[in-house]
Parts: C-alpha cells; structure tokens; sequence
C-alpha cells in the first residue's frame, strides 16, 4: 500500500511540476485561431495529467523483459542510465521509513481528489436532473434545429425547454439535447432563436461535449494547483471563441448584441454547471472584443499545436525512462546475504563468458562491475555494467544481469556492485 502511495505522490510531484511548462507552451498558440488555441491547452492539460501514471509505469517497465532488453540495447539509453542514477541519488535523501514523505503526500491528494470529486458528481447529477425536468421545445423550435443540423452535416438533437436555465446550453455527449431557458426563449426573434441553436450546434459539432467532460474528470487532479484556474478561463474563452467565430461570421455585431443580452440574465450564484465560465463577465467581454474586432490573428493557421504534442510525446517518453527507481519502491534498504547473490551471479557465469568468447581475438584481460538493485520480488529492478575496455562485452552481458532471479530481500531493495574478472587463459 505505502508503495502504490509513493508512486500516487511522485506522479502528483510531476504532473504538479509539469502543468504550468506545457500551459506555457500552449499560451504561444495565444495568437493562432481561438480552436488552435484550445486544443493546445487541452493537450497541455491532458500530458500533464498523463505524468500522474509515470512512476508506476516506469515500474511495470522495469519488470518486463522486452523493455529490459531494449534498455539494454539502444546505446543512447546509457545517458538516460545515467540520468536516472543521478536523480536516484539525489531522491535517496527521502526518509526509509515505511510510509515516507511521497507517500503521505499521495494519501492526503487522495482525500483532496475524492472531495472534489464528490463536488463535480453532484454538479452532474444537478444537471442531469434538469435536462429530465425539462420539456420538449414547441414544434416550431424543433424544426428550426432540424433544419439547422442538416445544413451542418449533424444529426438532429433533441430541443428542450426549461425554467431552471438562464442560459442555452448543449448537455449529453452521447445523445447530445439543447436546452433552452423557457422564458427567455419566449421573447426571441426567428434570427435570434437561429443564433442561440446555431452556437449549440457548433458545439455539438466540434465535439465539445465530449472534451468538456474530460476536462471534469481531469480538472480535480489539480485541485489547489495555482495554474488550474487561469487555465480553465482560457479554455473556456478559446472554446467558446472558436464557436463564436463560426455563429457570428455573416453578422458579427448582431451576435454581439445577443450574447450581451445572455449574459445579462445570467443568475448570481447560479451553478457553473449551467452556466459554466463561458459567461463570466471577463470572458463575455473578451468574447465581444474578438467578435467585433475579428483580430487577423484569429484566422491563423496551426503553428504551436504540433510543437506542443511533440514535445509532449517526447516528454512522456522520457519522463518513463529517466524516472528514478525510488519511485517505483520504497527507500528502505533490504538484506540478502551475500553468499546467496555469489550464488546466483556464479551460475550465470556461463551466461557471461558467452559474450567474452564473442570478443574478437586477440581477447584482452578485462573486469566489469555489474552495477544492479536486487528489488522486492527478487528481480534485478535496475542494472547496468561498466566495461569501458570492452563495451561490445558490456552490452552483450547487460541482458543477462537483468535476467537473474534471486531470492527475495528482507525489508526492501538491495543495490550490488560486483566485479567479474575475464582472460583469455
């Protein structure tokens, strides 16, 4: 348990570390199109989240033997080796105790993550029970949508009325409907009414739906991140923009206008699940701004969004790779007598001498040192062997370290140097 914790608090360490680098890396999409822009954000919200499950994949890695293999394989993995060392080294300083400082850091963002949570839950179900308390739009309404979803190439979503909305939105992303506040849907012109299903659709079209709900799962793993909530208003202006460029493209001023008179029923305290930050104030003036003043800026071109899930990729890749073997398993230090790790490298010796009889004559005298951690399970969980006289020897012998099975140490890992001598005699 104090294991899968430490992982839980490592992983929380690194997304932690992780959000604010790709956030600004995304915000140099600031100046492409609004839909640009929101993709990188969400990219940059989703690999940061992804960093949460390093460690305990880096863990899964080690013990499986085609990544040991490759490991052991690809030279450029010596940097990485070394790399890695250097930060276990530096991690080592981490108490041995049992439940160590990542550990209680991993248990208490457990408590932290279930309450938010809970508080997300419940603003879902509050919205699911409005969308069932709602009725059907008048016919006319719904024709109007249909109309609408078939000059979009969608199809045609259900249209509700409600009394509890102050504002239009689109729910469900499986079987998406669009509500909208019954009093004031009363009131709407024919091009008004057009302009409110119009926004819905695109949402519905561009699949926002289904991003917004990711975004609600993953938002509380950074719950008290000091970079969550400046991220969250810029998705929901650049989501919201990217809508809006599309709705606003024939009358720009006259969508202005509208969206003015929806924010102005917006009602104080009302959940944001209704109303979402689509409609804050700040974002509905930088909303207007964009529309009227329609920056050349907003119809660039992607630019950042591939850099950003490059380096993305990249960074995952390596995080998997470098991450430090303290994070896979506690500190604390195990026993193993000695004549029993002789044992098991003796009788690998054949094994061994394989790859020094593969040398090219004439053979030199030589010593390696196997450098390898012995983890709980008995498994080499890490392992490399300096032999600068003859690195084809190292790398051939590299796979066989990691194929030993020892007996399991008593009360944590076990970190071996041990020197094999090789001649030719």
């Amino acid at each position: 348990m104090s294991e899968s914790l430490s992982r839980l608090g490592a992983g929380l360490v690194l997304a932690w570390c992780v959000l604010p680098l790709a956030l600004w890396l995304a915000r140099r999409s600031r100046d492409d199109a609004p839909a640009s822009y929101f993709r990188a954000l969400f990219a940059a919200l989703c690999v940061s989240a992804a960093m949460l499950a390093v460690p305990a994949l880096a863990a899964w890695l080690r013990s499986e033997h085609w990544f040991r293999g490759v490991g052991a394989s690809v030279p450029s993995f010596a940097v990485l080796r070394a790399a890695r060392s250097a930060v276990e080294r530096a991690a080592s300083t981490e108490p041995s105790s049992a439940f160590g400082v990542l550990a209680a850091l991993g248990a208490i963002w457990l408590g932290v993550f279930g309450f938010s949570l809970v508080r997300g839950l419940s603003g879902f179900l509050r919205l699911s029970r409005l969308c069932s308390r709602a009725e059907p739009a008048p016919e006319a309404t719904q024709r109007t949508a249909d109309v609408l979803s078939a000059e979009l190439g969608l199809p045609a979503p259900r249209v509700l009325m409600s009394a509890e909305a102050s504002v239009p939105f689109a729910a469900r992303p499986l079987s998406p409907v669009i509500v909208l506040p019954r009093g004031l849907a009363g009131s709407w012109s024919e091009a008004e009414l057009a302009l409110a299903l119009r926004h819905e659709l695109a949402h519905i079209g561009r699949g926002d739906l289904a991003l917004a709900s990711v975004i609600s799962w993953l938002r509380p793993l950074f719950t008290g991140h000091p970079s969550l909530p400046g991220s969250l208003r810029e998705l929901a202006l650049s989501r919201e923009a990217a809508v809006d460029a599309r709705v606003a493209a024939s009358e720009p001023a006259r969508y202005a206008r509208f969206l003015v008179d929806l924010g102005s029923h917006v009602r104080f305290g009302e959940s944001p699940a209704l109303t979402g930050l689509s409609m804050a104030g700040s974002v509905l003036e930088r909303r207007v701004e964009m529309i009227l003043n329609r920056p050349l800026s907003s119809r660039r071109r992607v630019r950042s969004t591939p850099a950003l899930l490059a380096f993305s990729g990249l960074a995952v890749a390596a995080a998997v790779v470098v991450a430090p073997l303290s994070w896979a398993e506690s500190g604390a230090s195990g026993r193993l007598p000695a004549e029993r790790i002789r044992e098991v490298v003796r009788a690998a010796h054949p094994a061994f001498g394989k790859c020094y009889d593969a040398l090219p004559a004439p053979k030199p005298s030589v010593r390696i040192e196997l450098h390898f951690t012995i983890g709980r399970d008995g498994r080499v969980s890490e392992g490399h062997i300096d032999a600068e006289r003859a690195p084809k020897l190292g790398k051939c012998a590299e796979p066989v370290l990691r194929q030993l099975r020892f007996p399991k140490p008593e009360g944590g890992i076990v970190t071996v140097v041990y020197p094999i001598d090789f001649s030719p005699d």
